[in-house]
This record gives structure tokens, C-alpha cells and sequence, in this order.
């Protein structure tokens, strides 16, 4: 049975078109709809904070999580189905900005930034006690919530979003352009994968390609 909004599930159904890889990661999802929702609310626009709860990983779209954990085929087909029906609802700039956070921070990373917001901090003593079923309120969503996804959201315009490949290793993700993907040779894998060991290298790392396949890290 199905319980989350059809605004949801069109969400849930755009990225599953977009990046499957990152619609079949349960909390690389919420994270999306949390961010999608966050940017919406900055920005004066409808959001949709039912049935927020409070996770240890973080805010959790409750309705959401009890489909895709209990009901997974159901949701997957009826996300696909909201999506193509109601295609015109979404904001295609937001949803590839919170896709693009979604996808160049690794879980852990992704944890401890929505932990830093005051709608799940707030909350956070009665979360780690272990209650069940937490809500968080839209209420507690503070200012300075909403001006950390303001600059969240402003950091990446949607002309580097465009233009950039991700590539991710070992939990760390490389951005370069598209256009020198073409530059991509055998051993240049080999070099992006020792360079994930760098503890130094923060997420994320923007590099670029030469013709001879050289790394250059920005």
C-alpha cells in the first residue's frame, strides 16, 4: 500500500530517470527529497515536510522509507508512473542540484551535514536515546537552515552541473568536464585511485584531463 505523496514519489520517480544508481541507495534518496524540500523552502517555493523523522543518519522521510523498505516494487513502478504523469510539478534546476550533493558526498558525509541543521539537531538528545518515530517539525526549521542551503544550493551552478562527469572512488568523488572524458586513458583510473588515498584531498576534488591523459588536481 501506498502512503507517500505524489509529490514524492514524482521526486522519487525523476531520480530514478536521472541516476538510477543513486534512487537504488536508500539514503543517497532521502537526502535528495531533504535537500529538494530544503532548496524549495529558501527559495519561497511549495514544500512538503510530512512525515519528517528523525534518524540517526539524519532527517528520514518516514512514508518514504516504510514503501521502499517493505514495499519496494510497488514504489519503484508507482515512482515511475507519478513521475511521467506529473513530470510539469518538478523543478528540474533544484532537483539537479540536490542530485549533484546527493551524488559528490559520500553517506557518512551526507550524515553529518543534514546532522548540522537545527530541524534534526533540535531533536537530536530524543533521536540518540533511541525513542522511536521522532517527528521533526517544519517549525524548527531555522534561518540559518535556510541560508546553509541557500549557499549549498549556489555553490554549484547548474552550469557546472551540466557540464561535469563524477567520478567516484574509494568514497571520494572527482569532478572534470564532460568534454575531456574523451582524454580518459588505461592508467588513468589507476591514478585517480591513488589519489582517493590522499586523506589531504576533500570531497570534492575537481581535476582536469590533458590529451596525453595527465591529471591535473585544481
Amino acid at each position: 500500500m501506498i502512503f507517500s505523496s505524489d509529490r514524492k514519489r514524482a521526486l522519487s520517480g525523476w531520480l530514478l530517470c536521472y541516476d538510477d544508481a543513486l534512487f537504488h541507495k536508500s539514503l543517497k534518496l532521502q537526502k535528495f527529497l531533504f535537500f529538494y524540500e530544503m532548496i524549495s523552502k529558501s527559495k519561497g517555493e511549495m514544500a512538503e515536510f510530512k512525515s519528517l523523522t528523525g534518524y540517526e543518519n539524519g532527517p528520514v522521510f518516514g512514508d518514504v522509507y516504510g514503501e521502499y523498505t517493505y514495499e519496494w516494487q510497488d514504489f519503484l513502478e508507482d515512482s515511475k508512473k507519478t513521475f511521467n504523469n506529473l513530470k510539469e510539478t518538478i523543478d528540474y534546476n533544484i532537483a539537479k542540484t540536490s542530485a549533484f550533493l546527493v551524488k559528490i558526498l559520500t553517506e557518512t558525509e551526507l550524515s553529518e551535514l543534514t546532522h548540522s541543521f537545527n530541524v534534526w539537531n533540535c531533536k537530536e538528545s530524543q533521536i540518540y536515546a533511541g525513542i522511536k518515530n521522532v517527528r521533526l517539525s517544519e517549525q524548527d526549521i531555522s534561518d540559518e537552515d535556510l541560508e546553509k542551503i541557500r549557499i549549498l544550493s549556489t555553490m554549484y551552478s547548474d552550469e557546472l552541473i551540466e557540464s561535469s562527469e563524477i567520478i567516484e572512488f574509494n568514497g571520494k568523488s572527482f569532478i572534470l568536464p564532460k568534454d575531456e572524458m574523451k582524454f580518459l586513458k588505461e592508467d588513468t583510473y589507476d591514478i585517480l585511485m591513488k589519489l582517493s588515498e590522499i586523506d589531504d584531498l576533500v570531497n570534492p576534488i575537481y581535476i582536469n584531463l590533458t590529451e596525453e591523459g595527465t591529471v591535473l588536481v585544481d
